[in-house]
């Protein structure tokens, strides 16, 4: 079984580097998107013998997202947030959590989406910009390696 993972834009907010997830086996997929919180997929539905019997469709709006980068080595964890309570709850720990030195300040945050403005807005922590690189496999760091330089960011489009 192989999965492709790809940059997608996000139906809700735009931005241009949420994640596309599809199982080339199953044919199933999702998308999340790290700045907002948007979920969407299809998956099938099987019957208790495991033939396929139809599909779901299911999409989130999202209520905003976190992204967390630990401060050592480590994986990203990213999730949306399905209500206000949840991104106040989230903003704290993520405030704490950067206190503490668990995370990285620079790559860790929690957004909030305003459905007036339509757009994400930082409520802890910082996030990368557009034109900057984010490899979703790696913490994003800025100038990564590039000790006493500066690196310019890929073209992302």
């Amino acid at each position: 079984m192989s999965t492709v993972m790809t940059d997608a834009k996000c139906k809700q907010c735009g931005y241009r580097f949420g994640m596309s997830i599809f199982d080339c086996h199953t044919s199933e997929w999702e998308f999340y998107c790290t700045r907002c919180g948007y979920h969407e997929s299809q998956d099938w539905i099987t019957a208790l013998d495991g033939t396929r019997i139809g599909c779901k469709h299911e999409t989130l709006d999202g209520h905003g997202a976190v992204w967390a980068t630990p401060r050592e080595p480590a994986v990203s964890e990213s999730l949306g947030l399905r209500s206000a309570q949840d991104v106040e709850e989230a903003a704290q720990k993520m405030r704490a959590a950067i206190a503490k030195g668990e995370l990285d300040p620079r790559s860790s945050y929690v957004t909030r989406w305003n459905p007036e403005l339509k757009r994400a807005e930082l409520v802890a922590g910082t996030w990368c910009q557009d034109g900057e690189v984010f490899d979703h496999q790696q913490s994003f760091r800025p100038n990564a390696g590039q000790r006493g330089k500066q690196r310019k960011p890929r073209d992302r489009r």
